[in-house]
C-alpha cells in the first residue's frame, strides 16, 4: 500500500512541532485571564525555572 499523504518535515519531527507550538502560545496567548465562575482552582510552581501557574476550572 502506498501512502500518498504529503507530510511536512516538521510533522515528522515531534520536537520541532512541540517547539513551534510552544513559541506560538508565547506569541499569542489564549485562555488568559481570570475565570470568574470557576468551581476549582489549583496553583503550581516550578522551582527549577521559576514558572508559576494558576488553573481554574
Amino acid at each position: 500500500m502506498n501512502d500518498s499523504r504529503n507530510t511536512s518535515p516538521r510533522a515528522a519531527d515531534p520536537k520541532a512541532l512541540y517547539q513551534e507550538v510552544i513559541l506560538d502560545h508565547n506569541r499569542k496567548p489564549r485562555n488568559y485571564g481570570t475565570l470568574a465562575d470557576a468551581s476549582h482552582h489549583a496553583d503550581g510552581h516550578n522551582p527549577l525555572c521559576g514558572d508559576h501557574i494558576t488553573l481554574a476550572l
